[in-house]
C-alpha cells in the first residue's frame, strides 16, 4: 500500500510541477495584442462510462482532467499552436466480475494511472498533434480501491479483481494528422476529414485510420471546438459521425508490457477493431460541452461481444 501512495504521489507532484511551470512562463508572454474575445487557457473534465448503456465490462469507465494552453503568436494566430496536459485513469475488467476463476474470465482486470503531455498546431484545414504518455498499470494504479469505492457508494457488488495484470511501468508516444475539407458553407456547415495516426510504446502500438463528417454550426479549424481549439468564444452546436479502423500490433490492457510481464492471465489482442462513434458538441462563450456515444468490434479473442460507452465532457476557459 505504501508503494501504490508513493507513486500516485509522485504522479500528481509531476502534473502540478508541469503546470505550474507552464502557467509561469505562459504569463510571461507578451500579450499587447491579444484578442480581448478570446481565452487561451481551458480546463476540462470528462468520464467515460458503459454503465450509462446499462453494462459493467470491459472499458468500464475512464476519468480524465486536461489543462490546455494556446501560445500567443501574434500575427502567427491563424496557425496556432497549443499545448496540453492530461491525467488519465482507466478501468478494464471482465464481463463476469462476480468470479475468481480464471475459466470464467474472458479478460483480466486491468487499471492504468497515467499523465501526458501533447503539442498541436493547425495550419488552415491540417491538424499536426503529438503526444507523450508515461503511466503505470497493475493493482499500483489503484483501479480496484477507485472502483470499489464507486461500487459501495451506489449498493453495487464490488469485483473482486483477482487475476489482474501486475504491477507495470509505461511510456507511449501518439501522433495525429487531420486534413479536412469544407463541403457546404451556409449556415449550417457540412465538413468532412481524415485522420489517420499510430500508436508506439509499452502500453499501445497499433496504426489507424478515422473518417469523420461534422454537421452543424462550426466555426472553421483554427478556432473551433471539434478541434479543442481556443482562438475564439463563438458559439458552436454541431454533430459529429465518426468510423474508426484500427490495425492492432500490442494492447498492454490485455496483452500486458510489451517488454515483459509476467501476469497471471492475459489474452491475446484481435489484430483490427472497428469504432464507430457519435458526437454532440455545443459551445457557449468561454464553456465547451461534449456527449460521445462509441461502439467498437470485440477487441481480443475470448468474446463475440462488442462493447458501447458514452463520454461526457465539461470544459472552461480560465
Amino acid at each position: 500500500m505504501h508503494q501504490k501512495s508513493i507513486v500516485r504521489r509522485t504522479l500528481l507532484l509531476f502534473l502540478f510541477i508541469a503546470l505550474s511551470c507552464q502557467v509561469s512562463w505562459a504569463q510571461n508572454i507578451t500579450t499587447s495584442t491579444e484578442n480581448k474575445t478570446s481565452r487561451h487557457q481551458q480546463l476540462e473534465l470528462r468520464h467515460d462510462n458503459d454503465f450509462f448503456n446499462f453494462t459493467d465490462r470491459y472499458y468500464t469507465s475512464g476519468s480524465f482532467i486536461e489543462y490546455r494552453y494556446r501560445l500567443d503568436q501574434g500575427e502567427y494566430e491563424e496557425h496556432p499552436e497549443q499545448i496540453s496536459f492530461l491525467l488519465q485513469h482507466e478501468i478494464y475488467t471482465p464481463s463476469n466480475i462476480l468470479t475468481s476463476d480464471i475459466t470464467e474470465m474472458d479478460r483480466p482486470y486491468a487499471g492504468f494511472l497515467g499523465i501526458s503531455s501533447g503539442w498541436s498546431k493547425v495550419v488552415n484545414t491540417e491538424f499536426l498533434q503529438t503526444k507523450v504518455l508515461i503511466g503505470v498499470s497493475g493493482p499500483i494504479s489503484g483501479a480496484a480501491d477507485f472502483q470499489g469505492l464507486f461500487h459501495s457508494a451506489g449498493g453495487i457488488s464490488t469485483p473482486p479483481w483477482d487475476n489482474q495484470i501486475n504491477n507495470s511501468f509505461h511510456i507511449n508516444f501518439y501522433v495525429d494528422y487531420i486534413k479536412e475539407w469544407l463541403l457546404y458553407a451556409g449556415s449550417l456547415r457540412l465538413y468532412v476529414a481524415t485522420n489517420p495516426s499510430f500508436a508506439v510504446g509499452t502500453k499501445d502500438v497499433y496504426v489507424q485510420q478515422e473518417t469523420a463528417i461534422y454537421f452543424g454550426k462550426r466555426n472553421a479549424m483554427p478556432s473551433s471546438v471539434a478541434y479543442n481549439q481556443l482562438g475564439s468564444l463563438d458559439n458552436e452546436l454541431f454533430l459529429k459521425l465518426r468510423a474508426n479502423y484500427r490495425f492492432v500490433q500490442h494492447d498492454a490492457m490485455l496483452e500486458g508490457n510489451l517488454v515483459r510481464d509476467n501476469s497471471p492471465f492475459l489474452v491475446s489482442s484481435k489484430d483490427s477493431v472497428l469504432f464507430l462513434g457519435a458526437d454532440v458538441i455545443y459551445r457557449w462563450g468561454k464553456n465547451d460541452f461534449k456527449l460521445a456515444y462509441t461502439y467498437h468490434t470485440p477487441k481480443f479473442f475470448r468474446t463475440q461481444d462488442p462493447h458501447i460507452y458514452m463520454g461526457v465532457t465539461v470544459a472552461r476557459r480560465l
